[in-house]
């Protein structure tokens, strides 16, 4: 039997396992954690909840789960949910005559997001 000393251990390691600095530093400087989070807001008949998906530091998918909204003005609002996943945040003007709801959402969406966001930044 051959004994091995923790040194070569360490060096006999195979490369599938070890992570180059570059993948190290990319994973250090992600904003969010991947998942799914749950998010909440108020619109203005009342609390808007929805889900946020992350994905490669990327916002992937947006669902509203739970809203009492007036749907002649909830559902206008409704595409700013694509806006935000084209420009990848929350910094949008509301849609013309659903300002209450639109807000209510990108409210939310920012809720999901603080969630998701990685301890090292």
């Amino acid at each position: 039997m051959t004994s091995v000393s923790s040194d070569e251990e360490t060096a006999a390691e195979p490369e599938s396992e070890t992570q180059t600095v570059g993948e190290t530093l990319a994973e250090h400087s992600r904003k969010y954690i991947d998942g799914t989070y749950s998010g909440t807001g108020n619109g203005y008949e009342g609390p808007i909840t929805l889900s946020v998906t992350v994905e490669d530091d990327r916002i992937t998918w947006i669902e509203v789960t739970d809203s009492i909204e007036d749907p002649e003005f909830f559902t206008p609002a409704l595409d700013i949910i694509g806006d935000v996943i084209n420009a990848q945040h929350t910094n949008l003007d509301a849609v013309s005559g659903s300002t209450y709801s639109s807000y209510g959402l990108l409210d939310a969406i920012d809720d999901a997001l603080s969630k998701a966001k990685s301890d090292s930044n």
